[in-house]
């Protein structure tokens, strides 16, 4: 990633002189908060508009990593920790915001919903969210456009974890990034201008489910970059 305002406009093949860059490079723009990616070096293109900066934020963190109440916004407790991640997705302004996962272990055991527009949700990377419900699978569920999804690890067992991320048609603007999923996928469905990159995505290897791709693109998906992963299985 490279960042600064050397890199403006909203359109395709912008020249922009950013030493050392080269094809698949990603670039922000710190004023405009836009984000592009080069086609070849010194050539850039508009893909959308940064979905990392909110004024709204909620801090969560875990009894398991040693936090109090004190010390963030939400607080679980090793059971069900869903509940409060949703919680704070809800509590959220309607013009969206930040969710920060301290780091630690969550234990999820229904979905984590995102179903409002501008919402990131992110880790540590010492962040590790375990899908522990062997009766039904358990995802990430985004339901809503400009959303993001990064920097922490998903794990679960394979019946848990059947699909990790799921994005329901028609969302768009999405970025999913400094991920390490150990099973599991993404999943789009008829969804708009994705960036994928940056993640270690291992699929379910002999799970009967069917969800064993690294990520999944179906149902008419357009405009969706996937870039600069460590992938096992196909997409």
């Amino acid at each position: 990633w490279y960042t600064g305002t050397a890199v403006t406009g909203t359109g395709t093949g912008i020249a922009a002189t950013v030493t050392g860059s080269k094809q698949y490079d990603m670039y922000l723009n710190t004023t405009t908060k836009r984000v592009y990616q080069a086609t070849n070096a010194n050539v850039w293109d508009y893909k959308f508009t940064n979905v990392s900066h909110y004024d709204a934020r909620f801090v969560i963190g875990n009894t398991s990593a040693g936090y109090t109440a004190d010390q963030c916004d939400y607080l679980c407790d090793g059971t069900d920790d869903q509940v409060e991640i949703n919680a704070a997705i809800a509590a959220l302004p309607a013009t969206g915001g930040k969710i920060v996962l301290l780091d630690g272990a969550y234990n999820i055991t229904a979905d984590i919903t995102m179903n409002k527009a501008n919402v990131e949700l992110c880790g540590t990377n010492a962040t590790r969210l375990i899908f522990a419900n062997a009766a039904s699978i358990v995802r990430i569920y985004i339901t809503a456009n400009n959303c993001s999804v990064h920097n922490l690890q998903l794990t679960g067992s394979q019946v848990d974890m059947s699909k990790g991320i799921v994005c329901a048609a028609s969302c768009k603007y999405l970025q999913f990034y400094n991920l390490q999923m150990y099973k599991g996928e993404i999943c789009l469905s008829a969804c708009i201008t994705v960036l994928i990159t940056k993640n270690i995505i291992g699929a379910n290897a002999g799970n009967n489910s069917g969800y064993n791709y690294g990520v999944r693109i179906e149902n008419g998906c357009s405009n969706i970059t996937v870039s600069d992963n460590d992938l096992t299985g196909s997409y």
